[in-house]
């Protein structure tokens, strides 16, 4: 049955010659009448974002070197337990071990490790402490802090005494944050800018204190709040690892491969809308977070009606 239907389509070919770019373009501007193409296939969801309806592959920049980026192995599905001193911690903690989560996302206000079977996305209101956190410890240090950031820098410099100390103690932690939540009201275009601005900073602080720039980039982890457009957040996920990649080039333009870029995609907190509204909301963000290749995804539930 397979092989007629592979025989099926194989015919079908036949009725759809390829066609380049300028056959379509010149398709187009008849079906329009006048009315100018470029301006009617391009999309504008958001400012600073233009998405066309068209990509042939001569759009693509020339590149001085090939390289290599690693294939997608899947996502891991996160839950968030709340903060470390919440009363209900371990019961929520519990609860998602039983459920089946890959992941867990907290927050904490000590500077100690929580002591965890799974990979944990640790949200710190204030640095991390080396001692006393284990050698197979695993996910990613993220400081948050509670106040407005005042530069990219003071970010930055909040994750390098302990990305030195994590390096020795537990190597499987990503110690290198690239945290865009507190940025989630600038433009898709802007977030891009400033996930750039910072792994530039971390990279320019890893190579002065003579870490190998594959190190520098495979200890980064990437935060991502997701917004309602689709098409353009999956692009911005497939988007990022290629700009980050052409950026280590410019360190480096002997690298041949990049490391996987960590990313952890979170979709909105339920406002107070029926929980079905969220769902719906919600569904169209992790489905562009899959497809766009995150690593790890946590969906916020809507409350119960």
């Amino acid at each position: 049955m397979l092989n007629r239907l592979q025989s099926t389509d194989m015919e079908l070919l036949r009725y759809f010659p390829p066609a380049g770019v300028t056959a379509w373009l010149d398709t187009v501007a008849t079906d329009l009448k006048g009315r100018a193409v470029e301006e009617t296939i391009t999309w504008t969801p958001a400012p600073g974002v233009s998405v066309r309806a068209l990509y042939p592959a001569d759009d693509l920049p020339a590149s001085s070197a090939l390289l290599e980026y690693p294939a997608l192995p899947g996502w891991a599905a996160c839950a968030r337990i709340g903060n470390t001193a919440d009363a209900e911690f371990q019961t929520r903690l519990d609860v998602a071990l039983a459920g089946g989560a890959e992941a867990l996302v907290m927050e904490t206000n000590d500077s100690l490790w929580p002591a965890s079977p799974l990979p944990v996305y640790l949200f710190a209101a204030q640095p991390l402490a080396g001692p006393g956190i284990p050698a197979t410890a695993s996910g990613a240090y993220l400081w948050r802090p509670e106040t407005r950031i005042d530069s990219l820098n003071t970010v930055v410099d909040a994750f390098w005494p302990a990305a030195t100390t994590l390096r020795a103690t537990a190597p499987e932690i990503r110690s290198l944050g690239v945290d865009l939540t507190p940025f989630v009201t600038a433009s898709q275009p802007a977030q891009l800018a400033l996930a750039l601005a910072l792994t530039r900073r971390h990279i320019d602080r890893g190579l002065a204190a003579g870490w190998p720039l594959p190190e520098i980039l495979a200890r980064l982890q990437v935060v991502i709040p997701l917004g309602r457009l689709f098409f353009p957040e999956l692009a911005r996920l497939r988007a990022l690892p290629w700009l980050i990649g052409q950026m280590a080039l410019a360190f480096d333009p002997g690298l041949f491969a990049l490391p996987r870029l960590a990313i952890l995609a979170e979709t909105e907190r339920p406002s107070g809308d029926d929980p079905h509204v969220h769902a719906l909301r919600t569904t169209p963000m992790a489905l562009a977070a899959i497809l766009g290749g995150c690593s790890a995804l946590l969906v916020h539930p809507g409350a119960a009606g």
